[in-house]
Parts: structure tokens; sequence; C-alpha cells
């Protein structure tokens, strides 16, 4: 057996009113962390064990497609 203690809870998600990634932590407010964002969406892969974040961010009349591959360590296995 092991004790698992949560010290911080992270929350990353678009405010699609205003167009911002924002990053909030516990029970703060969030605090933007890109402007310009039109799309967010993230998902895990677990037969992969990878975790998939894409996002689409506007700048004047272009937009961008952005992907991040995570490969998360020391996950727990059942």
């Amino acid at each position: 057996r092991s004790l698992l203690l949560l010290l911080e809870k992270i929350e990353i998600y678009p405010d699609r009113q205003q167009k911002i990634l924002r990053r909030k932590v516990n029970d703060t407010s969030g605090q933007p962390l890109m402007e310009g964002v039109i799309s967010f969406g993230a998902a895990y892969r677990p037969a992969e064990n990878l975790a998939v974040v894409r996002l689409t961010a506007a700048s004047g009349v272009k937009s961008h497609d952005y992907e991040l591959l995570l490969y998360p360590k020391n996950l727990r296995k059942n």
C-alpha cells in the first residue's frame, strides 16, 4: 500500500468567450496562459501511455494549429 497526497489541483481550460487559454490552481481564479485560442482539446491514449494536446490559435487573420505529445512517466499500472 502507498499513500497519495494531492498537493495541487491544476486545470487548463479555454475561455471561449475571450479566446484565452487559462490555468487554474486549486480554488483560485483562472490566470491567462495564451491569448487568441480558438480551440483546445486534450486526450490520453492508455494503450500507448501518451497524452495529446491540440490547440488552434489566431493571430490577425491567420490561424495556426499546434500539437503537443507527452509521455507521462511513473504511472501506476494495474
